[in-house]
């Protein structure tokens, strides 16, 4: 295992805003990474390969990639990283709590499972992205190094959350769009990549199984996805690990999505060093309606 930290030039910022980070994690996706973090002026790299060799040269096509984006994004080039081995399992899972925490020390959020620029979530199994398995740091996890100790020792302010008993509600709670949030922040896809026809197949059909448990009836969401009347009842509404992490999400209030995109940290997550912009965004945020019939408790 090869830990890997790679800065900015004199310190400075090698990402503008969440929209650099996002685009960065596609950039560093490859089957042998086993943890990362993306920060304002660093990253976080962790690699599973055999020897040190094949991770700088992975680590060196990351930092061209990002580099070869920097003029045009007004950001600092990476500098040269710096690579240590990791010698045993315990060292391993260390430096993954030690990456996560990352975003907490620099007072960016409250706590790691609030920041989406890590792998964090994955490994607690609240991700299931399409550009990063945590599988590899799930089968190190073993008495006494297990979720929670991971989450503690990453400087996890509250317990990890735990995964809600999925039950159907009688009527609806919660807004669609929010819904369809967090289904995008579980498969790390934007409302146009779940739209692609095979690609967010699997994410539509969560998003559809969440709203039905959630007390959407199939005609409303087939209204609010956009399908004819018919197609809810072609397509399987069973409750997968996915569904379950989209309603622990949505009870949860680091996770939650209130902003209008996925990735908006909420704003009781965040910490007081997070960048203007998203700050900003606590305003612009308009309030979203939860469903056109009336139910008990709900005011229209």
């Amino acid at each position: 295992m090869v830990a890997v930290e790679m800065k900015g030039t004199y310190g400075r910022p090698i990402f503008r805003g969440p929209e650099d980070q996002l685009e960065a994690l596609r950039v560093i996706a490859h089957d042998a990474l086993f943890g990362f973090c993306l920060m304002s002026t660093h990253v976080h790299l962790m690699w599973e390969v055999e020897t040190l060799q094949a991770a700088e040269q992975r680590t060196q096509l990351v930092r061209r990639r990002l580099n070869s984006t920097a003029d045009q994004r007004g950001v600092a080039l990476l500098d040269e990283p710096h690579s240590q081995v990791l010698p045993d399992d315990y060292a391993v899972m260390r430096y993954l709590a030690y990456t996560h925490a990352n975003p907490v020390k620099a007072h960016m959020v409250n706590d790691p499972l609030s920041w989406v620029f890590s792998s964090h979530r994955d490994v607690l199994g609240l991700r299931f992205a399409p550009w990063f398995s945590p599988e590899r740091a799930i089968a190190r996890m073993s008495h006494p190094v297990n979720r929670a100790w991971l989450h503690q020792t990453a400087m996890g302010a509250h317990a990890v959350p735990d995964m809600v008993v999925p039950s159907r509600l009688e009527w609806p709670t919660e807004p669609f769009e929010v819904i369809r949030r967090a289904v995008g922040a579980v498969f790390g896809m934007t409302d146009e990549q779940m739209q692609a026809p095979k690609r967010g197949a699997r994410a539509r059909h969560c998003l559809a199984a969440v709203a039905h448990l959630q007390g959407w009836t199939l005609p409303e969401i087939a209204h609010a996805m956009g399908w004819d009347e018919r197609r809810p009842h072609r397509i399987s509404l069973e409750v997968t690990l996915e569904a379950v992490a989209v309603l622990t999400m949505l009870a949860d209030s680091r996770l939650r999505p209130t902003g209008d995109q996925w990735w908006i940290v909420p704003a009781e997550a965040r910490g007081p060093a997070l960048w203007a912009e998203w700050r900003e965004t606590r305003g612009k945020i308009q309030p979203l309606g939860i469903s056109p019939r009336k139910s008990p408790g709900i005011s229209r």
